[in-house]
């Protein structure tokens, strides 16, 4: 459940990014890090709102459960 979500988040991210022009559509990323690893990270920060941070948010919690319960001993 918890790869799960975090799969879905991320391609929900990445359609919400390439719809505000933020990423370019041959451009996805896997994981909240790898959006400071862009060309221009600061333009990805500068062009999110409220609900696209929340949603960032919500999958770095998903990132933090999977290290542990995916990739993890629990």
């Amino acid at each position: 459940m918890i790869w799960a979500s975090m799969h879905i988040c991320t391609h929900w991210i990445n359609a919400v990014f390439h719809k505000n022009d933020l990423t370019a559509e041959d451009h996805d990323f896997e994981h909240t890090w790898h959006l400071e690893r862009c060309n221009d990270p600061g333009r990805i920060r500068a062009g999110l709102n409220r609900d696209m941070q929340n949603l960032l948010d919500a999958l770095t919690i998903f990132e933090a459960l999977r290290t542990t319960y995916v990739s993890g001993p629990a």
